[in-house]
């Protein structure tokens, strides 16, 4: 796996063929289409990416077929440690450069498997592919996560994704790590507007998984104990 570089920086010497080609078609939807107007609101597509490019603050890296899921998985790991260690805190991201066959199930496989860890870290974790059904959270019929190469995409948590943070392919545990996590990084705002709005569904979300799962502890509880009566009743008329 290469090194991480930024965009500002020389390609590292052990880039990959691919990786090459794919960094060079990657760069124009960062430099002009996520920092172009959105066509269904106001302001910018990604209101982080003009100042994240100004700051030196977007990194790569890259990925090829042959490493196992696991060697993947630890490498955004290693990216998740550096990106929380560096010295400036301002937003930006690291896009991990996947081989444009890159099988697309095995991609959304493994981000469903990193999120968690993303999130503890108060990251987000993004697939982003050529035919994305993802649509804008502005309109259905716009598909902004369109990227010319498979890649992963790691930022900074932000107030808006709240309503990422509660899919059905997650448990009631982890759907909790990840409110807590939301919580944690937006408990300093006090306020009434759009940020103290999410804070608070996240908070009322959060408690109605923690009931959910007391209910479901104590309804496995009752049929667990049910079950050795049962057992000790049949072993009695034996």
């Amino acid at each position: 796996m290469t090194s991480l570089w930024t965009i500002q920086q020389s390609l590292p010497d052990d880039l990959p063929e691919f990786a090459i080609e794919a960094y060079s078609d990657i760069k124009p939807y960062l430099e002009i289409f996520l920092t172009g107007n959105h066509p269904h609101r106001k302001g910018v597509m990604c209101p982080f990416m003009p100042k994240a490019l100004r700051s030196n603050e977007i990194y790569f890296s890259c990925v090829e077929n042959s490493r196992s899921d696991q060697e993947i998985i630890s490498l955004i790991e290693n990216c998740i440690t550096f990106y929380k260690a560096r010295a400036r805190k301002t937003p930006g991201a690291i896009i991990i450069i996947f081989e444009p066959d890159f099988d697309i199930a095995r991609l959304l496989r493994i981000h469903i498997e990193a999120k968690p860890t993303c999130i503890k870290s108060e990251l987000m974790i993004g697939a982003l592919y050529k035919d994305s059904p993802a649509p804008s959270l502005h309109s259905k019929s716009y598909f902004p996560l369109r990227t010319p190469t498979p890649t992963l995409v790691l930022r900074d948590l932000t107030s808006q994704d709240l309503i990422f943070l509660n899919p059905d392919h997650y448990n009631i545990k982890q759907k909790i790590g990840f409110l807590d996590a939301f919580i944690n990084k937006f408990s300093f705002y006090d306020g009434k507007g759009f940020i103290g709005k999410q804070l608070a569904e996240a908070k009322a979300l959060r408690s109605r998984y923690a009931r959910a799962r007391t209910r479901n502890a104590g309804a496995i509880a009752m049929l667990s104990v049910s079950i050795i009566l049962f057992a000790l009743f049949a072993i009695g008329s034996s």
